[in-house]
């Protein structure tokens, strides 16, 4: 019978069975164990945590949740994708679930994951429902040979920096993260633990960012990563597009956006790729600008009573 414990810094045999269970899904980057455990186990807006399934003393399988008070969590299942809904995963799932009950958490949500419909299957399974306060993720591609020509609204400027510290802009983009993540998922966020998670990003990630500016006042950015995949193929994707509210509609985005694909496409690649939700007023301008969506991902819930 598997064994469930929480995880006390066994990092090594957390970070395997992240490897083996990602190694075969076409979109997981690749990670070393230091990258990982700042991805997973050190989330800056919420508490983490998880729970790791032994079966005669070997590590089989893990369950991660990241908790957002009177939110909800959202939850990953890192066990081999022919293994879920045997005993290990029921078992770890039932303890998130204990887990939200006692913390008080009303809902809980699987982590998106690209490639893998079995993974949606089991929660299904598990009595999960379509979340029908949150639409279904889209993953979309854009090849960049066109890129649509765009004029530059009057006084704003992109420019491109992996250094925000430098640029002075870093508490910029870590307060509007915030605003954001209130707006949206009413989710309260410190600051200064989003700063921390902008420079360990910096330092440990290849990323970019696109800062627009009107007449010297920040309004908003872009975020480019570039990642290895573990199957060998390297990627660029955008992996956030933010605008202050009151300068939302002046085609900011859009700016954003146009230069962020051409900046990538000096780097020498040839598709960007982007998420988003079906739902999300972006996703016109995505469309817009030529991003194909290659993959649905459902979204699912299940209230803690």
């Amino acid at each position: 019978m598997a064994e469930i414990a929480q995880y006390r810094n066994e990092l090594q045999d957390l970070y395997k069975l992240w490897f083996r269970t990602s190694k075969n899904l076409p979109y997981a980057e690749r990670l070393d164990s230091d990258a990982f455990r700042r991805a997973f186990l050190e989330n800056a807006m919420s508490e983490n945590v998880c729970f790791l399934a032994r079966e005669d003393g070997k590590p089989e399988g893990a369950a991660m949740a990241h908790l957002y008070p009177g939110w909800g969590a959202v939850l990953q299942m890192w066990v081999p994708h022919e293994d879920l809904g045997d005993e290990k995963s029921v078992l770890l799932l039932d303890r998130c679930i204990e887990l939200c009950r006692e913390k008080i958490v009303p809902k809980i949500s699987p982590k998106p994951l690209l490639g893998s419909r079995r993974y949606y299957e089991f929660f299904k399974g598990r009595g999960f429902v379509i979340n029908e306060e949150y639409p279904e993720g889209l993953w979309m591609r854009k090849t960049l040979d066109a890129i649509p020509e765009f004029d530059m609204p009057k006084g704003l400027t992109v420019k491109f920096t992996d250094d925000l510290d430098k640029s002075g802009v870093i508490e910029s983009v870590a307060r509007l993260d915030v605003e954001i993540a209130r707006e949206q998922l009413d989710l309260e966020a410190n600051i200064e633990k989003n700063i921390q998670s902008l420079r360990d990003e910096m330092r440990e990630t290849d990323v970019m960012y696109g800062i627009a500016k009107i007449d010297s006042k920040f309004v908003g950015y872009s975020r480019i990563g570039f990642t290895d995949l573990i199957s060998g193929e390297k990627m660029a994707s955008n992996r956030g597009l933010a605008v202050k509210k009151d300068f939302r509609n002046r085609k900011i985005g859009e700016a954003l956006l146009t230069s962020s694909m051409k900046a990538v496409r000096d780097r020498g690649y040839g598709e960007m790729y982007i998420s988003t939700h079906s739902k999300n007023p972006a996703r016109r301008l995505y469309e817009r600008v030529g991003f194909d969506t290659i993959e649905t991902v459902p979204s699912l819930v299940l209230r803690i009573g």
